[in-house]
């Protein structure tokens, strides 16, 4: 068996796993836009700095009910930019106005398939990708479609509480992977409820990542939907 086909098998695995964990609500899958603010200790200089690529469309990966998306796709924060959403099923309350049909796609990380049609400045994983035991395929898949410059945001579970909700994977293995495709990283390590915030960005140096990252850590909790 060739590493690709075992990796997709591997995958194949925890993603059905992944699926049943949500219908037992055994997954928090239905954050609102301030939660999003509050776990990605904020998005606004982020958001800044994507309406200056050449793409502005924000693909939220992993976005449970999209109740998060849609509310910031609402605001303010937003304006300037679209907004996207993969999922990996539908659900009743997917109703949320600021997003339809077209932009939600049933896709899982380790492919993005139904989403890589796009092109996309900046993507948002928050306590998505964590749960992906293949993150070669999460983070080849991200690669496909960013545009140069594009960034991701993304939270793990820190090494400090893992021993806890060993479900999660940690930052290491993505953020490697990622700086080996040329990712500058920034990293806010275990700053706010046992999370550790990661932003990337595609071919560009590790200080504009953590410039990002700390300005809007800054200004976090005056940031308002």
């Amino acid at each position: 068996m060739t590493l690709e086909r075992h990796l997709r098998r591997k995958a194949a695995t925890k993603i059905y796993q992944t699926i049943l964990d949500e219908r037992a609500g055994r997954m928090h899958v239905d954050r609102n836009g301030r939660d999003y603010i509050r776990t990605f200790l904020g998005l606004s200089e982020m958001f800044s700095y994507i309406r200056s690529l050449s793409s502005t469309r924000v693909l939220d990966c992993g976005a449970g009910t999209t109740r998060g998306i849609a509310d910031l796709s609402n605001s303010t924060l937003m304006d300037g930019l679209s907004a996207y959403a993969t999922i990996l099923q539908r659900r009743s309350e997917q109703t949320h106005i600021g997003l339809v049909g077209q932009q939600i796609f049933r896709t899982p990380a380790e492919t993005l398939k139904k989403a890589n049609h796009l092109r996309y400045g900046g993507i948002m994983c928050l306590n998505s990708i964590a749960y992906s035991d293949t993150p070669e395929l999460v983070v080849d898949a991200i690669d496909t479609i960013l545009v140069d410059g594009g960034v991701v945001k993304a939270t793990f579970i820190s090494p400090v509480v893992w021993n806890i909700q060993k479900q999660w994977s940690t930052h290491h293995a993505f953020s490697r992977l990622l700086q080996q495709y040329n990712y500058g990283i920034g990293m806010l390590p275990n700053v706010h409820e046992g999370v550790d915030v990661i932003l990337a960005v595609k071919n560009k140096p590790e200080c504009i990542a953590q410039h990002l990252l700390n300005e809007d850590y800054l200004t976090w909790q005056k940031q308002v939907i």
